[in-house]
């Protein structure tokens, strides 16, 4: 399994079972460990250094797009699922009970 496939699979599950302040607190955490992310990147670039530099900005920037898009992408999957989870639940438990 790739790591592309496991980040997709976590993905599904966590917005299976977790409410939106959930989603939410997730977000922050990750916003928050991707700005030490970039702050420990932007160390790594020296000021003589000007293409390392370039690159670090370039990085940056395409990690904090991809960020924004895959949390966008994850609340707007939020916001069109059913908001009655527990009707699964009951139609099994009506099942069960008539066997």
């Amino acid at each position: 399994m790739t790591a592309e496939e496991i980040e997709t699979f976590q993905t599904d599950n966590v917005l299976i079972g977790e409410t939106f302040e959930e989603l939410t607190l997730r977000h922050k955490k990750e916003l928050k460990d991707l700005n030490a992310k970039t702050t420990a990147l932007k160390k790594t670039a020296t000021k003589g250094d000007k293409k390392r530099k370039k690159e670090v900005q370039n990085e940056i920037a395409k990690l904090e797009a991809e960020l924004h898009k895959r949390q966008e992408e994850e609340v707007r999957k939020f916001q069109q699922q059913p908001s009655n989870k527990s009707e699964p639940s009951g139609k099994v438990l009506n099942e069960e009970i008539k066997v």
